[in-house]
């Protein structure tokens, strides 16, 4: 059984102050909004929106072999300058910083306090070394009223963890940002 030292080791945030020279100056994150590079507050990094993506309405495919994901639409802003996210309706953000993760760090993301004081669920994944390019996360609208953001605003804190012993590096097909899947594909 672990002690506590032991899972606190397992665990070691690496506070965005101390590092983000560091992470900028070895390509592990890049194009940060200049309010993070001279301003950050807490242990992470605020993420900037670059695009969103609504989520079509189309079948999916999880399999043990294939897997396909719904088509994606790039929405655009309104009159008001504002994109319009639509109660009942899930939608794909891609990020304007581009990841880079080394073999000793990897990154878990959260939401930005004023999605959830919104009525707005965020969904997400680790990264994990070895993955390069933009995350892609999910925004679902659970209010009864449009939920207006403009590109980029901060909506997500990415919280860099060092990584203990070895790993494998992220080869999947999501490298590079890439939003949807409609068509099967075999997974790797």
């Amino acid at each position: 059984m672990l002690s506590i030292v032991d899972l606190a080791v397992i665990h070691m945030i690496l506070a965005i102050k101390s590092h983000l020279s560091y992470f900028l100056e070895k390509g592990i994150i890049s194009n940060v909004n200049s309010r993070e590079i001279n301003n950050s507050e807490g242990v992470g990094l605020d993420l900037a929106i670059a695009e969103i993506y609504e989520i079509q309405n189309e079948e999916a495919i999880l399999g043990k072999e294939i897997r396909k994901t719904p088509s994606s639409q790039l929405v655009s802003p309104n009159m008001d300058g504002y994109l319009h996210l639509k109660p009942g309706k899930s939608y794909l953000v891609k990020t304007s910083e581009i990841f880079n993760l080394i073999p000793s760090i990897s990154c878990q993301f959260y939401p930005r306090s004023t999605l959830f004081r919104s009525g707005i669920i965020f969904q997400s994944s680790i990264l994990s070394v070895g993955y390069y390019g933009p995350m892609i996360f999910n925004l679902t609208n659970i209010g009864e009223q449009d939920f207006l953001v403009e590109i980029g605003a901060r909506f997500a804190t990415a919280v860099f963890t060092e990584v203990k012993g070895d790993s494998n590096s992220y080869r999947g097909q999501w490298n590079e940002g890439r939003v949807s899947q409609p068509n099967i594909e075999k997974q790797i």
